[in-house]
């Protein structure tokens, strides 16, 4: 019981998994596979409606023909991209749902229907992959009802033979169940574990690991990297003064107004003890605004208002594409900005990689 409780409470950062998949050569082409399920789909309306007698009533050629045409949409939507955001996801499953419970329904055949049920994998294999458990549990709903509803129409036929309609459920239940469900989980407790490896437990940012990974997912034309390093200064006298847990209460804090001033597509991590690291594309002068922003909001992370920060930017005009080819080249740069700002007195910003060295306080 406590692991299914698990199971249904554990998180899944939508998000996350898209940027995972797209960081990966293979896994990339994923978003084509969708947009050529969709395009089959649309084919398999077609050829329905080709055939005499397999889809009889107006209305169900009507509802067929209606799916075939906007599953040409969504194919080319997913085609030329790019990975729709967490609430078009969610309309995109729940039309591709009703769209094929709806098609199903429209056979003139409810055991053909039956049989084709389990066209309603393909979009469960989707969730499963992206999607948290509670979407997942919600689809095996959805489909499971359709099934018992083709079920109950098919033994309605006159010429229906039970057992064969009823093993077609059964293998329909277990193609629809019995896989998923343990793939599903498989997927949740394996991206848990991943994204332990690759975040920070304390401020939730991104460790090291898992900055390099975010920056090797980079695909954008963008001219211009900057990576931004932060290191609170005299951090170590904050925990000698008021112990360990309030110094953790600070650099959560500090997590915080990071992301807050570089909000995404901007890579944000701790990569050290107090030390914090951002890798974001644009203008130069944009990422400076950030960076002095963050100075200024940093003494409000602490609230007996002694804490600082020494900052150091390393900018350099190429594609953001390949930040990650030269991300410890970038970071060293950054890091000996930061130890200058440390230096004329902490802070301070400290811009490196433009005509010259321009400090801001």
């Amino acid at each position: 019981m406590i692991a299914v409780r698990a199971w249904w409470s554990q998180p899944t950062d939508y998000r996350w998994n898209v940027a995972y998949a797209q960081s990966h050569p293979i896994l990339r082409q994923s978003r084509l596979a969708i947009g050529l399920c969709c395009v089959t789909y649309g084919l398999i309306c077609v050829l329905s409606l080709s055939v005499s007698g397999v889809v009889s009533a107006p209305t169900g050629r009507w509802v067929v023909g209606g799916f075939a045409l906007t599953t040409a949409v969504a194919g080319y939507l997913w085609f030329r991209g790019p990975w729709p955001p967490l609430r078009r996801s969610l309309l995109f499953i729940a039309y591709g749902e009703i769209g094929v419970s709806g098609v199903l329904m429209s056979l003139a055949s409810p055991t053909v229907g039956l049989q084709s049920a389990v066209l309603l994998a393909v979009m469960g294999n989707y969730v499963a992959a992206f999607h948290n458990t509670k979407v997942f549990v919600a689809h095996q709903v959805w489909a499971l009802t359709t099934c018992a509803t083709l079920y109950i129409r098919a033994l309605a036929e006159t010429d229906s033979a039970v057992a064969q309609v009823t093993a077609y459920l059964v293998v329909l239940v277990l193609v629809l169940v019995s896989s998923p469900v343990l793939t599903q989980a498989y997927l949740t407790f394996l991206r848990r574990d991943a994204a332990v490896a690759h975040f920070d437990p304390l401020t939730g940012l991104r460790n090291r690991r898992g900055l390099e990974s975010a920056v090797d997912a980079f695909n954008s034309d963008v001219t211009g990297i900057a990576v931004v390093v932060a290191d609170l200064d005299n951090f170590k006298a904050v925990n000698d003064t008021y112990g360990h847990s309030y110094g953790d209460d600070v650099l959560r804090r500090t997590a915080e107004a990071i992301n807050r001033a570089f909000p995404a597509p901007a890579v944000t991590a701790r990569t050290g003890g107090e030390e914090f690291v951002v890798v974001v594309g644009g203008p130069l002068d944009v990422v400076a605004r950030a960076a002095e922003g963050l100075r200024a909001a940093i003494p409000l992370c602490d609230s007996a208002g002694g804490t600082t920060t020494s900052i150091g930017i390393h900018y350099r005009r190429v594609h953001i594409r390949h930040a990650c080819d030269m991300l410890d080249e970038l970071l060293e740069s950054a890091d000996n900005a930061m130890y200058d700002a440390k230096r004329r007195g902490g802070d301070s910003v400290v811009i490196d990689g433009h005509d010259d060295i321009a400090t801001c306080s």
